[in-house]
């Protein structure tokens, strides 16, 4: 080979390396069998959607578990839009669990499921979603990708507004420096910006992320590490996926949002697992709370350099 070839294939190579995606490729298991963790609150019929998608799913090697805080609880074999799906996934090989919750926020049951899962790859959706076809398969083939990856999320779509109205706007230039981290807001509130995982991307290139909502795939081997998720937060359990995922990036746990992973958000009107209804307290007051402690521990942080910024808290009630 000439000089001159050997100079175009360098060309080349480093043009194909621009182009690839960002992470860096590590051989891992192509297929990990993994676990699908589902919180739930009087909302049966959502939950039957939640379970269609997953079937409907090009990716096929995992289990469902189910925590379900309803009042009243119904035992879901005996329901009758969710008993032949419960038979499909039985047939289909795969494994589901459906547990009676303890009602005390969504923080206690992806705790349950953290400490039940068989595998080490760990899907927290929330069950008022639906995704697109290859969405499992598209984060499976993220978290595979680099040994050091702590979580991936999908994209979180509404399907109520039209796409052009959820597309990355052209003026966010800097979008992977600022948005999807957690910065301090003027008035001294803690923001934890979302965008990268609430709009559309214009190209398929890993997002990297500070901290992810929602719904998202972790190691529980990294979850373990910093010590699941938080215990103290109220029944309406505030702040618990990004405080979960911000302690991941802590520990130096890189986290990306797939453009290419789809996620369809329905935010439903009733139910849910941060169902203020359960509780006799005064639903502010317990946000208010979780807030507090949230501000007051991110506040420790700066203190101890893990935060860029400090974080005012002089004015915030218990």
């Amino acid at each position: 080979m000439s000089e001159l070839d050997k100079e175009l294939e360098e060309i080349e190579k480093s043009k194909a390396e621009k182009n690839a995606k960002k992470v860096e490729y590590t051989p891992v298991n192509s297929r990990p069998r993994i676990t699908i963790g589902i919180p739930t609150r009087n909302r049966y019929e959502y939950l039957s959607l939640i379970l269609w998608s997953i079937l409907e799913q090009t990716y096929t090697d995992w289990d469902i578990i189910i925590i379900d805080d309803s009042d009243p609880h119904y035992d879901i074999t005996q329901i009758p839009f969710i008993f032949p799906m419960l038979m499909k996934i039985e047939n289909s090989e795969n494994s589901w669990k459906s547990i009676k919750g303890e009602a005390k926020g969504p923080h206690i049951s992806h705790q349950k499921i953290l400490s039940m899962s068989d595998n080490e790859f760990i899907f927290r959706v929330d069950d008022d979603c639906i995704m697109d076809k290859n969405c499992l398969e598209t984060l499976v083939l993220a978290m595979n990708s680099e040994t050091r990856i702590g979580a991936v999320a999908p994209v979180i779509v509404l399907p109520h507004v039209k796409r052009e109205h959820q597309t990355q706007p052209e003026k966010w230039h800097s979008i992977e420096q600022y948005f999807g981290k957690l910065i301090e807001r003027p008035n001294g509130a803690v923001d934890s910006y979302g965008e990268l995982q609430w709009h559309y991307h214009r190209n398929n290139n890993y997002k990297k992320a500070e901290h992810l909502y929602s719904s998202f795939i972790y190691r529980k081997s990294a979850a373990l590490g910093i010590g699941g998720f938080p215990r103290d937060l109220s029944e309406v359990g505030h702040t618990e996926e990004t405080d979960f995922t911000y302690r991941l990036h802590l520990a130096k746990w890189k986290l990306y949002v797939i453009p290419e992973a789809i996620l369809w958000h329905f935010q439903a009107p009733k139910g849910g697992i941060r169902d203020d209804k359960k509780s006799t307290n005064d639903p502010k007051e317990l946000w208010d709370k979780d807030r507090y402690r949230f501000l007051v521990k991110y506040h420790e942080y700066f203190k101890k350099g893990l935060l860029r910024q400090s974080i005012d808290i002089g004015e915030i009630k218990q």
